[in-house]
C-alpha cells in the first residue's frame, strides 16, 4: 500500500513539475498582446486630410456634429479586422468594422454626436480592447 501512495505522490509531483514548467515557459498577456501587433495612435479630429486626422480634440462643441476616430495600427498579421466602438455616457451607440490590409495602417470611422461624455475603443476581432480614446461633447452657448 506504501507503494502505490508513493507512487502516486511520485506522479503527482511530476505532473505538477510539468505543469509548472508550461505556465513559465508562455509569455505573459502582455508579451501576447505586442507580439501580435499594437495600436500606435488613436486621435479624436474634426477631419481627416491626406489620410491624417486634421487636430487633435478632447473637447467637441455640439456644432460639430460629426466627429472622427483616427487609428495608426500596426500588426504582425495582416489582413486582419478591428472595430471602432462607440459609447455615449457609458452606452454603447454604435460600432465599425475596419479592415486592415498592411502594416503599419492608418483607418478611421466617423460618428454623428450630441453632447455627452463619449468613448471609442478600438477593438480586435474578438473583442479585446486595444486602445480607448475619450472626448466631451459641450452644449453649444445659446444664441
Amino acid at each position: 500500500m506504501s507503494k502505490i501512495l508513493l507512487t502516486l505522490s511520485l506522479l503527482v509531483s511530476v505532473a505538477f513539475l510539468i505543469h509548472a514548467q508550461a505556465v513559465e515557459n508562455q509569455p505573459a498577456a502582455s508579451e501576447q498582446a505586442q507580439s501580435a501587433g499594437a495600436v500606435k495612435k488613436v486621435v479624436i479630429c474634426s477631419g481627416i486630410e491626406s489620410r491624417e486626422p486634421a487636430d487633435d480634440l478632447s473637447q467637441v462643441d455640439a456644432s460639430m456634429s460629426r466627429v472622427y476616430c483616427w487609428t495608426n495600427i500596426q500588426l504582425n498579421a495582416t489582413p486582419a479586422l478591428v472595430k471602432h466602438v462607440w459609447y455615449a455616457d457609458g452606452t454603447h451607440v454604435g460600432e465599425v468594422s475596419l479592415n486592415i490590409k498592411g502594416s503599419p495602417w492608418r483607418t478611421w470611422s466617423s460618428k454623428n454626436v450630441w453632447p455627452g461624455q463619449w468613448k471609442v475603443e478600438v477593438q480586435s476581432e474578438t473583442g479585446e480592447v486595444l486602445a480607448s480614446k475619450e472626448f466631451q461633447v459641450s452644449r453649444s452657448p445659446a444664441n
